[in-house]
């Protein structure tokens, strides 16, 4: 089954950068007090199996405390560094349908300082296809990936990789959004594709026989 979706963010760091703005409140109890907790995302560009992974970085928050980051019903915690930020890994599930998922950061045993922040994250089902095979490919044959309903007139990168080998492939979209790329798998198994574009990003695994 192709899960594919799309991810209005800024671009991978290896494939592009930016990174997305923080929705913030400034609570009673900030630390410092004159700056609110701030909270980013940022697509790590690694393929995972059901979902897209994020690099979620919080700053301005109270040295030594507990941030729960969670979003698209997953969460993951993080301790803050003396540099008053802390970074964690969140992987958020792939959806087939539109929807927009809220990734929260929120202070837990946090002695006078109890603030939260948060990012919205835009997720839609992008098209990526396989060739007339499908999603099964041939070692040392070429395989085909088809992208559809991309921005148009715009650069597009696609990462095919097998965890040990990795094939970085990149073309502009035509007048429609679309464009194909092709690589050569030379191992068989399972081979995860990213495609990444203004930060959209769409995923889908292959089986090399």
């Amino acid at each position: 089954m192709t899960r594919t979706f799309r991810v209005t963010l800024a671009a991978v760091a290896a494939i592009g950068t930016g990174a997305v703005g923080s929705l913030v409140a400034a609570p009673a109890f900030a630390y410092p007090p004159e700056m609110a907790m701030k909270v980013a995302a940022t697509p790590t560009g690694q393929p995972t199996r059901h979902g897209q992974e994020f690099t979620v970085v919080v700053t301005n928050a109270k040295p030594g405390c507990t941030v729960k980051i969670s979003g698209g019903g997953e969460a993951v915690r993080a301790t803050v560094g003396d540099n008053k930020s802390a970074t964690a890994v969140l992987t958020v599930e792939a959806d087939d349908h539109r929807r927009t998922v809220n990734i929260t950061a929120r202070t837990e045993r946090c002695q006078g300082s109890r603030e939260s922040a948060s990012t919205l994250v835009t997720l839609s089902p992008g098209h990526i296809g396989g060739n007339e095979h499908g999603q099964h490919g041939k070692k040392g044959h070429r395989y085909d990936v088809n992208l559809e309903d991309w921005h148009p007139h715009r650069r597009i990168s696609v990462i095919a990789t097998n965890g040990r080998d990795r094939f970085d492939l990149s073309d502009r979209t035509d007048d429609h959004g679309r464009v194909s790329v092709h690589f050569t798998p030379n191992r068989s198994g399972t081979w995860a594709v990213v495609v990444v574009q203004d930060g959209q990003t769409s995923n889908m695994t292959i089986e090399v026989d």
